[in-house]
């Protein structure tokens, strides 16, 4: 079944739909050494059942690292850390915080304690070491959605020429890369009333995850987009959209509806506020294209 996310018709904006092709689940992390991704969570949940002042300060230690490490996934899975390793933990979260992946505020305290902790050799009291380890619990079930199922491959459909892109997240290269995609036939393709537009309607891969003979992919990229801290400005709003199709699945049935099982429509609205801005992201990184 493929599922399209349509943006709201009331924004004219570039792109009118995405489709999810192709998810990934706890991508493989740089870390060899990392034998569990929960490992310094579960050290700090036995730390602190000792109670004294060596396990509350290595359980206050082991828990900025299980967060620390968390953050790290959770950029992996969008191809946001390898570009981005060698930044400290507050700009990491300025970029988890730029797509909206997560509330940051109380994991910014939490980094703060533990450099006093570090540097004025202070000691945690229990009270607020179970707490700190509490927020990492959460955090940790809070984020398993973003690392079971992330769209590293979608189609993008754009409002004019050329119509169809498929975009995929390569995280070992820190880069979105996009190729061009034709339809073979034209049942593939359907109008849709509602937004005005073609979109593709037949699912890209089968079981097996290769590509339909339906279409036709470029085997060139046509278009890379890295995903430095220091290039934002052009990946930040298009990762965004990606996690918001996370948000917005296909088993919300808010502004859902199926078509014979083959096709799910869940509109995503767009606020006034991103308009502009991602209309600039399509003009530098697509207008040559768009024109031709």
């Amino acid at each position: 079944m493929s599922v399209f996310y349509f943006f709201n018709p009331n924004n004219k904006l570039g792109i009118n739909y995405m489709s999810p092709t192709l998810y990934g689940g706890f991508l493989p992390h740089p870390y060899a050494d990392l034998e569990c991704p929960n490992m310094y969570l579960d050290f700090c949940l036995e730390d602190i059942k000792q109670n004294d002042l060596r396990s509350r300060t290595n359980a206050f230690s082991n828990c900025k690292k299980a967060i620390h490490l968390r953050v790290d996934l959770i950029l992996n899975q969008y191809g946001l850390l390898m570009p981005n390793i060698k930044c400290d933990f507050p700009t990491k979260l300025q970029i988890v915080e730029l797509v909206g992946l997560l509330p940051t505020l109380m994991l910014k305290n939490i980094n703060d304690e533990r450099n006093l902790i570090e540097h004025d050799y202070r000691v945690p009291e229990e009270k607020r070491v179970k707490e700190v380890i509490d927020v990492a619990e959460l955090l940790y079930m809070a984020t398993d959605k973003i690392l079971g199922k992330t769209p590293i491959e979608v189609i993008i459909g754009f409002d004019t020429e050329p119509l169809h892109r498929v975009m995929r997240i390569e995280p070992q290269k820190g880069q979105l890369e996009f190729f061009g995609i034709k339809a073979k036939k034209e049942e593939v393709m359907k109008f849709n009333e509602d937004f005005n537009i073609y979109f593709i309607k037949e699912k890209l891969r089968g079981i097996d995850g290769r590509i339909l003979p339906f279409y036709e992919i470029d085997e060139e990229v046509c278009n890379r987009i890295d995903l430095s801290y220091t290039n934002r400005e052009n990946w930040e709003l298009i990762i965004n959209q990606l996690y918001s199709i996370v948000k917005n699945d296909a088993f919300n049935n808010t502004g859902a509806y199926k078509e014979n099982c083959i096709s799910t429509v869940v509109h995503i609205p767009i606020s006034s506020m991103h308009e502009t801005a991602l209309s600039d992201f399509l003009i530098r990184n697509f207008n040559s294209r768009l024109k031709k």
